[in-house]
């Protein structure tokens, strides 16, 4: 090789290994530049991590608090449910003893009527008997009414015989008046025994 192409090669040599060394200075800065943005990237990211951790925790939090909130609304609906089926038999209890007031008012009220009719009947029979005991009472008085008007009209003629017995002297009249007497007294027994038999009953 002649020293000009010696020259040539060697210059054309170095030219490229300062091409070569510019080309890899240039990708030093791009792989800085790279590392850099790269860098920008995991600390982004890292950032968005911990934000995303922070979301899984609040949602684990939300779970954990849905899931106590369901427990606490299982349990009130299980309460709700033993005061629903408390009430209903409340409800059923109170149906029975409705019934049973009903009933018994209508016991009541039949009771009523019977009292009322009782009393009314028995009324009505203590006034009839008051009516005949009345009806009873006016007849013995007019019985004795008219026993006493006989009785009177015996006795006045009873007086007169006496009369007639101390103005006379005569034995037959005398005997004639005792006979008369004895039977004013028979009379008189007649009319008592009467009376006593006309006499009301209590």
């Amino acid at each position: 090789m002649s020293r000009s192409m010696a020259g040539n090669f060697f210059g054309k040599r170095r030219d490229d290994v300062d091409v070569t060394i510019d080309s890899m200075g240039g990708e030093a800065v791009r792989a800085q530049r790279l590392a850099s943005e790269l860098k920008n990237e995991k600390s982004s990211l890292d950032s968005q991590l911990r934000q995303l951790g922070d979301i899984c925790r609040r949602q684990r939090c939300t779970i954990n608090d849905l899931t106590e909130k369901q427990r606490e609304l299982r349990e009130r609906e299980r309460g709700l449910q033993a005061s629903v089926t408390q009430l209903a038999a409340q409800q059923q209890q109170l149906a029975h003893l409705t019934q049973q007031r009903k009933k018994r008012r209508a016991d009541i009220e039949l009771l009523k009527e019977q009292a009322v009719k009782e009393f009314v009947e028995s009324a009505l029979e203590v006034a009839a008997e008051l009516r005949e005991m009345d009806a009873l009472e006016a007849d013995s008085e007019a019985q004795e009414s008219e026993v006493m008007r006989a009785a009177r009209e015996e006795v006045e003629s009873l007086q007169a015989a006496v009369q007639g017995l101390q103005l006379t002297e005569d034995t037959s009249d005398v005997s004639n008046d005792i006979a008369a007497l004895d039977q004013f007294r028979e009379f008189v027994q007649k009319i008592n025994s009467k009376m006593a038999s006309n006499k009301p009953r209590n």
